[in-house]
């Protein structure tokens, strides 16, 4: 409803909270690819003991502290391994890793894109990140220069 209103919007989600599993990591990816959402910024569960969760801790099994924890039904190497896998398996919506969408939308706005614009230069960036990932993982494709020819067809 917010893109049929001309309002460009991304939805923050985090990746292993205590509770989450792998079901419920596809559950959230379902939720992407359905919602029509244009961007989107995973973050890995950050624990610490002045968290709410942090009551709970025994109950969920937590431990760890930061970036270095595990619970019950994950733990952050699953969670981060996890992530890694969202730019290929949604494919209608955009992230940029630990950049922030929001600040290269402004700078793209500001020098003149319009948002269909930017959202098909993100679709491009993200397929020449699917492309490289192949092509590093032995697969050579002619993709990666068709990518770039029309990233450089779109730039101004």
């Amino acid at each position: 409803m917010l893109l049929d209103h001309g309002i460009e919007s991304r939805g923050s989600f985090i990746v292993g909270y205590p509770g989450e599993t792998v079901d419920t990591f596809m559950e959230t990816i379902d939720f992407i690819n359905e919602s029509g959402l244009p961007y989107y910024h995973p973050y890995l569960f950050y624990y610490t003991g002045n968290t709410l969760v942090h009551q709970e801790r025994e109950a969920l099994g937590l431990r760890g502290l930061g970036l270095a924890w595990q619970h019950h039904t994950m733990d952050s190497v699953q969670a981060s391994r996890l992530m890694s896998q969202m730019p290929e398996r949604i494919d209608h919506s955009f992230t940029d890793g630990q950049a922030y969408v929001e600040e290269i939308y402004k700078l793209l706005r500001g020098a003149g894109y319009s948002p269909p614009e930017i959202r098909a230069l993100f679709r491009l960036k993200r397929a020449l990140q699917l492309s490289i990932k192949k092509s590093q993982a032995g697969e050579p494709s002619s993709e990666t220069e068709t990518i770039l020819r029309e990233l450089e067809n779109r730039v101004r």
